[in-house]
């Protein structure tokens, strides 16, 4: 079973503009915790305790959505491998491989100038990998009901994000 969890940490108050030119020129990603679990196997860090004073998250999680939703058009496209870039590191990468109707999830190291791979990479490292597959449609609908979260809970902090151009660009 595949999971994500993802937590904004930004404060309300620190997203409460009241015109969109000043949300779009102050917020340009939503900083937060994200984590994708496939059985025991988990990639990132998220935690639900409450925050810390001062504390922030560690990603850019409208990023890791983009992400997400590339391998996702990727492999829609009839494509068998997609690769997304960890966006905090430049070899770090999330991989997806597809074999009939499951995909199988792993961490490698590989460089690459893009963002995501389309093809495996020649010269690569595995790092880890969930030790089952994730059949595709249950993916997609996990990627697919997190962004749609992602996009409420944006939009209840403050309706200026329904516009926003990182939640226009999911």
């Amino acid at each position: 079973m595949m999971e994500i969890f993802f937590r904004i940490t930004d404060r309300p108050s620190d997203l409460s503009y009241s015109k969109l030119s000043e949300l779009e020129e102050e917020v340009q990603d939503i900083e937060g915790y994200f984590l994708v679990k496939i059985d025991s196997w988990e990639y990132g860090f998220s935690h639900d305790r409450p925050l810390a004073p001062g504390e922030t998250g560690l990603f850019s999680i409208v990023i890791w959505f983009q992400q997400f939703l590339d391998a996702i058009c990727i492999l829609n496209a009839g494509r068998t491998f997609a690769a997304i870039s960890d966006i905090e590191t430049s070899s770090i990468w999330l991989s997806f491989e597809q074999k009939d109707d499951l995909i199988t999830v792993s961490e490698i190291e590989t460089k690459s100038p893009k963002l995501a791979l389309d093809e495996k990479p020649a010269k690569f490292k595995l790092l880890s990998q969930a030790s089952s597959p994730v059949p595709f449609a249950e993916f997609k609908k996990e990627v697919w009901e997190k962004t749609t979260q992602l996009i409420r809970e944006l939009v209840a902090i403050n309706p200026l994000f329904e516009e926003h151009f990182c939640v226009r660009n999911l």
